[in-house]
């Protein structure tokens, strides 16, 4: 991805995702945190550097109690990331939001990179529309006439 993308992608994925410092629960009822960073299941969770209130990290055991508080109330996916936070202790620093993230973006990018010809020669506008997509939708959705016009 052109290094105009990466400058610019968590302040734009934000404006669609928020920036979340704790579990939560997207619609679907899929355990979540940072900038729509799925969390589920409950392993891609575990090795998230999450602390709690006093600052300590938290153990192996207090993340997977609060995900799975998370993820067994059902009010979590109807009412939103807010009702979230007053449910859950552990929280993930700003600069960890940030590189889960763009741990993320750069393997969208390397699996966008097999499936266009000419990736790196795209317009950096074109690359963050398609990473925006991705990032939505993730690299494997499906859309045949879109995915004929942008090879």
């Amino acid at each position: 991805m052109r290094q105009s993308v990466s400058d610019v992608f968590i302040e734009f994925t934000e404006l669609f995702e928020g920036g979340v410092p704790y579990l939560y629960a997207d619609v679907l009822g899929l355990v979540t945190i940072a900038y729509g960073n799925l969390v589920d299941p409950m392993r891609a969770a575990m090795a998230l550097p999450l602390a709690k209130t006093d600052g300590s990290q938290a153990s192996q055991s207090e993340i997977a109690a609060e995900w799975q508080r998370v993820k067994n109330d059902p009010a979590c996916a109807t009412r939103g990331h807010l009702y979230a936070r007053s449910i859950t202790a552990l929280r993930m620093a700003p600069e960890a939001m940030r590189g889960l993230a763009l741990t993320k973006a750069d393997s969208n990018d390397r699996t966008l990179r097999g499936l266009y010809d000419a990736w790196d020669d795209w317009p950096a506008c074109a690359q963050l529309a398609l990473h925006s997509w991705a990032w939505a939708c993730g690299t494997g959705a499906w859309f045949p006439r879109m995915s004929a016009r942008l090879r």
